[in-house]
């Protein structure tokens, strides 16, 4: 069974890895999304961890070139499920966030603080206009 829906995810790129295979290429990075909430009077804090597979080849390119380990992303794409059995016979559902379709992608938002300053004061004067 295969299942499909949309995600968008805004979060830090922590892990990154392009390569080539048949002369197309592909990315996996896993991206870190903060929450933050309050459980009675104590203020929680929580980093959940979304791997991503790009398998659109301009997409994945750009990433190669562009994204490095802790730039703020935007990410459009879809999510799929599927279900299999493991090597005991158990049935077990995976969740993948994958970029794969027209129109979706992954857009730098900022670079890690100060790393890249002048960058990320471009992107801030653009946002606010």
């Amino acid at each position: 069974m295969l299942d499909r829906f949309n995600a968008q995810i805004i979060g830090r790129v922590g892990h990154l890895d392009s390569r080539t295979h048949q002369e197309r290429r592909f990315a996996t990075l896993s991206v870190a999304v903060d929450q933050s909430y309050n459980k009675g009077e104590e203020a929680v804090e929580k980093t959940t961890w979304i791997p991503v597979e790009i398998k659109r080849d301009a997409t994945a390119k750009y990433v190669s070139q562009y994204i490095k380990v802790g730039d703020l992303v935007l990410i459009d794409a879809h999510g799929e499920s599927r279900t299999f059995k493991d090597a005991g016979g158990k049935d077990r559902t995976v969740l993948e966030i994958v970029v794969a379709r027209p129109g979706e992608g992954i857009q730098k938002i900022t670079s890690p603080q100060g790393a890249n300053k002048e960058t990320d004061e471009r992107s801030s004067s653009t946002s606010q206009q």
